[in-house]
């Protein structure tokens, strides 16, 4: 098994570099290093980052496969560090989907820019590697609690599907629809399309890749049309066989990626499945599974803003309390999705419809679970003042344990088994979680107001 693989790559990349201790000021310095300096200082960066792939990277495939508590995602976009979400945190995309998701699989950007520092301009390599520490400083959190685990692109860790991507990327290169605004020349995010696009894509890699390497890939213009063709088609490949591969859910916060995956999935799937490179069985776990994560993604729920007041522990510990409610939503959430046919995933309009309904009946499941929550604790005698679970149940470090004692009244035996029992019905409906996640948020509020930091929880 590989557990704790990540957290301790990430935890050494940042002491080595210095990031983890001072931050911002030893950021400044890495970025403003002579070029030397520069030089030896990733050079030292790759030999980490190879020696801990070299060495790790089955046993994180394995453990991911063997990981079968709650469902697992295959994060296709760079690191996961969504800001379109107005006043969320930076790691708005991956808080949201620690929720819904066991394991978020993402690919290491840090070991991508490694591998290719010798085809990376100075001024372009200074930026990519100040860029990947600070992505990696926002999600330690996230490796610590055992949400992440990175993976190099299966391009360098499976010798058969790398090469199948490659021919496949060579292949769109020269594909009609792919090279055009069907294809990969649009990009939602960015508003732009056609030649708009390739002249961004044109300035962005003049100012990143050293002049030696656009010329060997045939001048500027013939640069962009590689990156936006077939890089486009090796990032969707590589996010299709990730997915394949650690038996996964493909996900990603970019737009332009879900509408290429259903394009490249939809030419590829079933010319793979025969050729013996993905069964069908795989296939359609994963078709259904990027359904109904598409959907989560889509949600605009009212609740999931308690998501923005809790540690990555504490989003955690909700979700594993409130499993059993996950599973029934998720559940119901495939029922749904059922008849969305692949290609609808790019469809802004299409999801926000399901989405919206989908969180409409979630919402009204979660008052009502949050009624007779209020109802069963009253009957207990727990003042409905204070409506957490833990609080109510006086589930408080030692200095709260006066006021966890007044909150319960004179309960009998019985009828703190029978809110036991209850509680357990209540725990088995999809809108559980939601109340679930405020409540947690609330207790965190009074043990803030009382001085109890996190970490004298029981």
């Amino acid at each position: 098994m590989a557990e704790g693989v990540t957290k301790r790559y990430f935890e050494e990349i940042l002491e080595v570099t210095g990031v983890s201790r001072r931050r911002g000021e030893r950021l400044a310095e890495i970025k403003n290093m002579p070029d030397n300096e520069l030089k030896l200082f990733v050079e030292d960066l790759q030999s980490r980052v190879r020696s801990h792939y070299q060495s790790d990277t089955g046993k994180i495939v394995e453990s991911l496969r063997e990981y079968e508590e709650q469902p697992k995602a295959f994060y296709s976009g760079g690191f996961p560090l969504q800001t379109a979400v107005r006043e969320a945190p930076v790691d708005w995309f991956v808080r949201k989907a620690a929720l819904y998701y066991g394991k978020v699989v993402i690919l290491d950007q840090l070991e991508s820019t490694s591998v290719l520092r010798d085809v990376i301009a100075v001024k372009g390599l200074r930026n990519l590697i100040t860029s990947d520490l600070v992505s990696l400083l926002v999600l330690w959190p996230w490796a610590e609690a055992g949400l992440i685990e990175a993976l190099p692109a299966p391009v360098r860790w499976n010798e058969t599907i790398g090469q199948t991507i490659s021919k496949l990327a060579d292949e769109d290169l020269k594909d009609e629809e792919w090279a055009s605004s069907d294809g990969a020349l649009k990009d939602e995010d960015e508003g732009l399309e056609g030649e708009a696009l390739i002249q961004l894509y044109e300035r962005t890699i003049q100012a990143t890749m050293s002049q030696k390497s656009i010329d060997e890939k045939g001048g500027l213009r013939s640069s962009a049309f590689g990156t936006l063709l077939e890089g486009r088609s090796a990032a969707v490949g590589s996010g299709f066989f990730g997915s394949a591969l650690t038996d996964s859910s493909f996900t990603t916060d970019v737009r332009q990626r879900w509408r290429l995956f259903c394009l490249w999935s939809s030419k590829r799937a079933g010319l793979l499945a025969q050729g013996g490179l993905l069964d069908e069985e795989t296939w359609g776990r994963m078709r259904e599974k990027a359904k109904t994560g598409r959907v989560w993604q889509g949600f605009k729920v009212r609740n999931l803003g308690a998501l923005m007041k809790l540690s990555p522990e504490q989003v955690i510990k909700v979700r594993e309390d409130s499993k059993y409610s996950l599973r029934s939503f998720r559940e119901e959430l495939a029922e749904k999705v059922e008849g969305i046919e692949m290609a609808k995933l790019a469809d802004e309009k299409e999801i926000e419809q399901v989405a919206s309904q989908v969180s409409d009946d979630l919402n009204k499941e979660a008052r009502r679970v949050e009624s007779d929550l209020k109802n069963m604790r009253l009957k207990l005698g727990v003042s409905a003042a204070l409506t957490p679970l833990s609080l109510s149940l006086g589930l408080l470090p030692f200095p709260l344990a006066g006021l966890a004692r007044q909150l319960i009244g004179s309960a009998s035996l019985v009828g703190i088994i029978g809110y036991g029992l209850d509680m357990k019905e209540q725990k088995e409906r999809s809108g559980y979680f939601l109340v679930r996640l405020e409540e947690e948020a609330e207790e965190q509020r009074i043990l803030r107001e009382h001085g109890v930091t996190s970490k004298w929880r029981l």
